[in-house]
């Protein structure tokens, strides 16, 4: 036996047979001698362990490096040909060897990925497996230039390869002959998948059929006919790209081709097409002809399609030279494309070129502008000229120029929901017309749309915007509109016809249009004004919103002196009255106010319903009370959606030191309230409507205080005593007062038990303190305290008291402010020292640095 010490496995090496397999001796651990976890596996199990590792992005070298752990390792990989069948061009020429030696007569798969990676070059790698082609399964290529295609898959049939995968970046322009394949002999039935890029494959002589996938690109046909015959002899065909082909001669559709496809349809039903791919559910034209792509969709009878994609340079309108009545019988197998599809989008962005695109289903024309009849024309074709489904669609529409669309504009503002607007060049141009652009269609009613206005679903909006006429402009679109809308609200309209903005988002391009520049943070802050009116709009959009899942209001400073009207009320009890609350947001996980008015906060968490917080943050003013003016008895519904906010929280902090101000952080849940004191009441309304009446968890839960003033928490210190588990205390300015209460401080108030609590110590469960100590008087009396509960614990530790009442202290932190508070000042660490003996144990820091005791002049050197 020999033992590995880099693998810390011992060998038994064994040649004996047993019943027709091999038989290892299993390794053990050097130690222990007890075998390896690994070798508890049964071969079988353990050579699926190493098939499931391998595949074809596993290189050589790692199958080298699992021949090194053990013999037993290496019998089973290289007994197990099928793991070395994956040969790739990253590789170097002796691991290719190696694999190719190591798979024997198993289906080889070859991948060749040319980047600066690659350690062989394209002509070598193909060179090694010259010999080997007929065994080769699928080779997947994608090289730099297409005069690396490999000689011997232009000489040589490949009866046993089922996927054909080369793409080329570049295309062999100096060679214009087409390529031959497989020695000019007929496909093998073993061909499934046939992709080439730029590789000007002669596909007469191929006979391509029985393909499950043919993706031809940027190369050239002699003619459509030989296209046209693998579809015929491809009824299994699942997916088909055709990009950019190029035809040696132009097509035109002659008589014998029609004779020709009667004669391979071979069919007496009149309904039936003689191209029947009932399988195929991926089809792409791209840069074809339109009498290619027309004649085709005629021709082809399918059952259902997953995604359609056309691109062509129609010289006429798509439905007179394109989408005719005959390729109408298409429209069935579009319904899947589309059938999941939430939104339309047009885009007109480029030079004399539109696209139209709903869901899987994606139509671009070239060299034409998009005009109403035509854009009504594609998507009568797509859902059907009786299917009125594309109305009610979200759409969104992305255009270059404005002044060529604006009958466009107004077709799609009386047939379509425009929801979403891009205006890429708007205001590009020094000369754009003043009064003849979009900002000014979509500021009032449009005299040719019955004075109704343009966009009226219009909710998102995307502009360049480059100079000072183009920003006054948006103003005051965004004015009007929305006064539009607060008209409508005031009159008790619940339909109001014109949908205000939820996102605008501007540009501004490099150069400069106009020679003056205005203020952005101005302009901006204008817009914002004018973009959030009024509660109601703020309402309206919640109301619109299921799906929101974080919300976060900042500051805003038109709900200042709200007070909800009669017909904002009106309107959420309609709302109400469908089912639920009005402002149903069950998907809303994170929820963020700040700001006046707290009545505003008050109105909407009495409004909405949700399933689950995940955080919960607000943060308002208060004048009297939380359970009389924000966590009223109608907000009592949340409570089940803030479990999951404290459900994993481990502590409540209790903030205090703001002039006038509460902060209770429970988890993720933080309530801050400023505008009043925090007095136990407030605390306990605040912690109550968290937890709940009949929920005394939090009770258990570890506490933090931090206070600033002393003598006006008093209460709130007994009642904490008396009601949760405090553990730590800051006391930040308890003494900044020369004329600071010798008696009445938090100091004192610690040192002894307290009368009105029955005699009991002052929050006995606190650990951890933190104050500042500014004069003697005041280090004189935290030696005091720290000695009066550390001894009255260590008393009932003596008598045997297993359930101390009182908690010693684990650490205390102390600080100095620079100002004296007094002309004398002790040595802090005569005073330091003094703490630590009557500490017992506890961390002391002093100015952020923990005190390690008495230090010499040699250590306080060092």
């Amino acid at each position: 036996d020999t033992v590995l010490s880099d693998t810390g496995v011992i060998i038994a090496e064994s040649g004996r047979e047993s019943g027709g397999g091999l038989e290892i001796t299993r390794s053990s651990h050097p130690h222990e001698g007890t075998p390896a976890p690994i070798d508890l596996l049964p071969l079988e199990l353990l050579l699926e362990v190493f098939r499931l590792y391998v595949d074809v992005n596993t290189p050589v070298r790692s199958l080298v490096t699992l021949i090194l752990v053990c013999k037993p390792w290496r019998n089973i990989v290289e007994g197990t040909p099928n793991l070395w069948c994956h040969i790739s061009g990253r590789e170097g020429l002796n691991y290719v060897r190696k694999a190719l030696a190591m798979a024997e007569d198993t289906p080889l798969e070859i991948t060749y990925m040319f980047s600066q990676i690659t350690k062989t070059e394209p002509a070598a790698f193909f060179a090694e497996i010259n010999d080997r082609i007929g065994q080769v399964k699928s080779i997947s290529a994608y090289v730099f230039h297409a005069c690396h295609f490999p000689e011997i898959l232009k000489t040589t049939p490949t009866p046993a390869l089922e996927t054909l995968h080369f793409v080329a970046r570049w295309p062999d322009s100096e060679n214009t002959n087409d390529v031959t394949l497989f020695g000019g002999e007929r496909t093998s039935p073993a061909l499934k998948h046939f992709y080439v890029h730029y590789i000007p494959v002669a596909l007469g002589s191929l006979h391509l059929s029985g393909l499950r996938s043919l993706k031809l690109s940027h190369t050239r046909i002699t003619s459509a006919e030989e296209l046209l015959r693998i579809f015929i002899e491809s009824p299994e065909l699942q997916a088909c790209s055709l990009k950019w082909l190029s035809f040696r001669t132009e097509f035109t559709p002659s008589e014998h081709l029609r004779i020709l496809l009667r004669s391979w349809g071979n069919t007496t039903d009149a309904q039936s097409r003689p191209i029947r791919l009932l399988h195929l559910r991926h089809l792409a034209l791209l840069g074809y002809p339109v009498s290619f792509i027309h004649f085709f969709l005629s021709h082809i009878q399918v059952s259902t399609l997953q995604s359609f994609d056309i691109e062509c340079e129609p010289r006429e309108s798509p439905a007179s030279r394109l989408l005719t009545t005959d390729a109408h019988h298409l429209a069935p197998a579009l319904r899947c494309c589309t059938a999941t599809a939430d939104k339309i989008e047009i885009n007109a962005t480029g030079d004399e070129r539109w696209r139209i695109r709903v869901g899987m289903v994606n139509i671009q024309f070239f060299r034409r502008l998009a005009e109403p009849r035509e854009v009504e024309e594609t998507l009568s074709w797509v859902f059907g000229h009786q299917n009125e489904h594309f109305k009610t669609l979200s759409t969104s529409l992305a255009i270059q120029e404005f002044d060529q669309y604006e009958e466009l504009i107004c077709w799609l503002s009386l047939n379509l929901r425009v929801t979403n607007l891009a205006n890429w060049t708007g205001f590009c141009s020094n000369k754009r017309s003043e009064h003849w652009n979009i900002i000014s269609l979509l500021s009032c009613p449009v005299a040719s749309m019955s004075n109704q206005w343009a966009l009226p679903d219009l909710e998102f909006l995307n502009l360049d915007v480059l100079d000072e006429a183009a920003k006054s402009e948006i103003l005051e679109m965004v004015e009007a509109r929305h006064t539009f809308i607060r008209a409508q609200e005031d009159r008790g309209r619940g339909d109001v016809g014109l949908k205000q903005f939820k996102e605008i988002r501007l540009h501004r391009e490099s150069y400069n249009v106009s020679g003056g520049q205005a203020d952005d943070a101005e302009f901006l802050s204008a817009l914002e004004k004018k973009n959030l009116t009024s509660p109601e709009g703020l309402l309206s959009i919640l109301m619109e919103s299921p799906a929101l899942k974080t919300c976060s209001f900042q500051e805003l400073d038109f709900l200042t002196g709200f007070t909800p009207s009669e017909h904002l009320q009106t309107l959420l009890r309609r709302q109400s009255s469908i089912g639920g609350r009005a402002i149903r947001l069950l998907q809303l996980l994170h929820l963020a106010f700040s700001g006046d008015p707290v009545s505003f906060l008050q109105l909407l968490l009495s409004n909405i319903q949700v399933s689950t917080f995940q955080s919960f943050d607000i943060r308002c003013r208060l004048r009297e009370s939380p359970a009389s003016e924000l966590l009223t008895t109608d907000t009592l519904h949340l409570a089940p959606a803030l479990k999951c906010c404290t459900a994993t929280a481990d502590k409540i902090e209790i903030n205090a030191i703001r002039d006038m101000g509460l902060r209770i952080c429970v988890g993720m849940l933080l309530i801050d309230l400023h505008g009043l004191s925090a007095k136990p009441r407030h605390v306990e309304e605040v912690l109550t409507w968290v937890f709940g009446r009949q929920n005394e968890h939090f009770k258990t839960l570890p506490t933090s205080l931090a206070i600033r003033e002393f003598d006006q928490y008093e209460e709130l210190i007994i009642w904490l005593s008396l009601n949760l588990k405090l553990t730590k205390l800051a006391n930040w300015i308890s003494f900044w007062s020369l004329q600071r209460s010798e008696q009445c401080n938090i100091v004192s108030l610690l040192s002894r038990p307290v009368e009105s609590m029955s005699n009991q110590w002052a929050l006995p469960d606190l650990e951890f303190i933190d104050l500042k100590v500014l004069d003697e008087a005041a280090k004189s009396e935290v030696l005091k305290m720290v000695e009066a509960r550390h001894s009255f614990t260590q008393t009932q530790e003596n008598q045997g008291r297993g359930d101390v009442a009182l908690k010693q202290f684990k650490e205390i932190r102390l600080h100095r402010e620079i100002p004296s508070a007094s002309q004398e000042q002790a040595v802090d660490a005569e005073f330091l020292g003094a703490l630590e003996k009557i500490g017992r144990g506890a961390e002391i820091w002093w100015e952020g640095v923990k005190w390690a005791g008495a230090r010499t002049e040699a250590e306080l050197a060092v």
